[in-house]
């Protein structure tokens, strides 16, 4: 059973890879870590305003 925290996880991870594949994931000379993407990108969600349907 999912739970809605569970989901709520799985639409954040889902988030992270639909950028990293609409913008691409940092390139290994960069020394940019997963990590450090992840975050960022956790950070421009954070600063969006909500969409309400």
């Amino acid at each position: 059973m999912c739970t809605r925290r569970t989901s709520a996880k799985v639409d954040v991870l889902a988030s992270v890879l639909e950028d990293i594949a609409d913008n691409g994931y940092p390139a290994p000379e960069s020394g940019v870590l997963w990590e450090e993407a992840r975050d960022a990108h956790l950070e421009r969600l954070a600063g969006e305003q909500p969409c309400v349907a």
